[in-house]
Protein backbone atom coordinates (compact mmCIF):
# COMPACT_ATOMS: atom_id res chain seq x y z
CA UNK A 1 0.00 0.00 0.00
CA UNK A 2 1.16 3.39 -1.05
CA UNK A 3 0.12 6.31 1.65
CA UNK A 4 0.27 9.92 0.22
CA UNK A 5 0.40 12.18 3.15
CA UNK A 6 -0.31 15.93 3.09
CA UNK A 7 -1.51 18.62 5.71
CA UNK A 8 -5.13 17.80 4.30
CA UNK A 9 -5.18 14.23 4.85
CA UNK A 10 -3.80 11.13 3.79
CA UNK A 11 -4.60 8.83 0.37
CA UNK A 12 -4.42 5.49 0.77
CA UNK A 13 -3.72 3.01 -2.71
CA UNK A 14 -3.60 -0.49 -2.67
CA UNK A 15 -5.88 -0.81 0.37
CA UNK A 16 -7.71 -3.77 -1.07
CA UNK A 17 -5.08 -6.00 -1.15
CA UNK A 18 -3.50 -4.92 2.05
CA UNK A 19 -6.51 -5.14 4.42
CA UNK A 20 -6.79 -8.95 2.86
CA UNK A 21 -3.27 -9.26 3.34
CA UNK A 22 -3.43 -7.60 6.86
CA UNK A 23 -6.60 -8.06 8.74
CA UNK A 24 -7.00 -5.54 11.20
CA UNK A 25 -4.13 -3.46 10.55
CA UNK A 26 -6.11 -0.83 8.80
CA UNK A 27 -8.32 -0.06 11.98
CA UNK A 28 -4.79 0.28 13.87
CA UNK A 29 -3.63 2.21 11.74
CA UNK A 30 -6.47 4.80 11.86
CA UNK A 31 -6.51 4.70 16.18
CA UNK A 32 -2.70 5.42 15.68
CA UNK A 33 -3.46 8.60 13.41
CA UNK A 34 -6.54 9.75 15.23
CA UNK A 35 -9.29 9.26 12.29
CA UNK A 36 -11.43 11.19 12.02
CA UNK A 37 -14.86 10.31 11.14
CA UNK A 38 -16.95 11.01 8.38
CA UNK A 39 -20.80 12.14 8.10
CA UNK A 40 -21.37 8.44 7.66
CA UNK A 41 -19.61 7.27 10.65
CA UNK A 42 -16.80 5.96 8.74
CA UNK A 43 -13.09 7.04 9.18
CA UNK A 44 -11.96 5.45 6.04
CA UNK A 45 -13.71 7.22 2.93
CA UNK A 46 -13.54 4.90 0.13
CA UNK A 47 -13.24 6.30 -3.46
CA UNK A 48 -12.85 2.93 -4.96
CA UNK A 49 -11.94 -0.49 -4.03
CA UNK A 50 -8.56 -0.02 -3.35
CA UNK A 51 -8.54 4.05 -3.01
CA UNK A 52 -9.31 5.85 0.00
CA UNK A 53 -8.81 9.29 1.84
CA UNK A 54 -8.26 9.67 5.49
CA UNK A 55 -8.58 12.70 7.52
CA UNK A 56 -6.69 12.91 10.87
CA UNK A 57 -6.13 14.85 14.00
CA UNK A 58 -2.44 14.84 14.78
CA UNK A 59 0.49 16.26 13.77
CA UNK A 60 1.88 15.42 10.41
CA UNK A 61 5.04 14.55 11.63
CA UNK A 62 3.31 12.03 13.32
CA UNK A 63 1.33 10.67 10.31
CA UNK A 64 4.26 10.14 8.52
CA UNK A 65 6.69 8.06 11.64
CA UNK A 66 3.19 6.07 11.89
CA UNK A 67 3.16 5.38 8.33
CA UNK A 68 6.68 4.30 8.48
CA UNK A 69 6.28 1.82 11.62
CA UNK A 70 3.72 0.29 9.90
CA UNK A 71 5.86 -0.49 7.19
CA UNK A 72 3.61 1.60 4.54
CA UNK A 73 5.15 2.66 1.38
CA UNK A 74 5.55 6.85 1.88
CA UNK A 75 4.97 9.87 -0.15
CA UNK A 76 4.28 13.33 1.14
CA UNK A 77 3.10 15.78 -0.53
CA UNK A 78 2.86 19.78 -0.46
CA UNK A 79 -0.66 19.67 -1.82
CA UNK A 80 -3.65 20.72 1.31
Amino acid sequence: MIAIVSKGGIRLKGVGPFQSANPGTIEKFLDKVEAQKQPDGKRLCMESIDEAVVRYSVHMDEVVKTVQAFGIELQVSDAA
